[in-house]
């Protein structure tokens, strides 16, 4: 349903990227953004939407070879995936609950962070975006409404649980990881 990209090439194409999509998808809104290139479309009308992403901005995020049907891809690792997660909580315009499930993913994972990435979107260190988000998330989360955004993507029984202790869960990793 949301599918992000970085742009490693220096030449990009994105009528390309636009001619490919339409052989899937039907196209409801494309458009070049400050900071990534946007298709909004669906493979069927009353199906749910899909995004495309190709990401501008040039991070120092680490990638590993991954092969999917004989196909070897370069994807984010882990770690760099993580940061741009944590970062993403408090940076978008509105904040998106499948953001907080994430990072309680990456989190019970064990995945590392690249601090790095955290420092340039950020301008703090790794402790002081933590004691930030955490308070983010203390004002901001509500527990009413964490399933928001979330229906679609996770089981009846799955939903009880997230309502019940996703805030709850990731303010505890955050804490710990602090100190």
């Amino acid at each position: 349903m949301d599918l992000d990209f970085n742009l490693l090439a220096e030449d990009f194409n994105s009528q390309l990227v636009t001619d490919i999509l339409t052989k899937y998808l039907t196209i409801d809104d494309q458009f070049n953004k400050y900071f990534t290139w946007f298709w909004l479309g669906s493979y069927e009308k009353g199906s749910p939407k899909i995004k495309v992403e190709i990401n501008k901005w040039d991070y120092p995020d680490k990638y590993i070879n991954k092969d999917f049907y004989g196909l070897t891809i370069p994807i984010m690792a882990p770690e760099s995936m993580f940061a741009h997660k944590l970062c993403a909580i408090t940076d978008r315009k509105k904040l998106q609950n499948r953001d907080l499930l994430d990072a309680h993913f990456m989190f019970t994972k064990q995945f590392d962070i690249n601090e790095e990435i955290i420092k340039i979107r950020t301008g703090k260190t790794l402790k002081e975006y933590f004691v930030d988000l955490i308070e983010f998330i203390e004002n901001n989360v509500n527990s009413n409404t964490i399933l928001d955004g979330l229906g679609e993507l996770i089981s009846d029984q799955q939903k009880d649980r997230v309502k019940a202790t996703l805030k709850r869960d990731l303010l505890f990793d955050l804490k710990s990881y602090v100190g």
